[in-house]
């Protein structure tokens, strides 16, 4: 693990005791290994200048048990 990743894990560390949730010292590090690589790959979206993503469902208010496609 990187100095980066090590960061990361103890940051969902704290966090997740600030939420009394428990992991094991493997779902922290596997993790923030997922993590770091999840945010390398948006990093690399900056080559295209995208600002910002939005979500392809919706869900309508006034009935939450209906989810439209925003493409359809």
């Amino acid at each position: 693990m990187t100095d980066r990743d090590n960061a990361t894990a103890e940051t969902l560390r704290e966090l997740a005791d600030r939420q009394r949730l428990r992991f094991s010292e493997a779902e922290l590090v596997a993790g923030a290994v997922q993590l770091e690589s999840i945010l390398e790959s948006l990093g690399e979206l900056d080559q295209f200048e995208i600002t910002g993503l939005e979500p392809t469902t919706y869900i309508c208010f006034d009935d939450p048990s209906e989810v439209t496609n925003a493409r359809a």
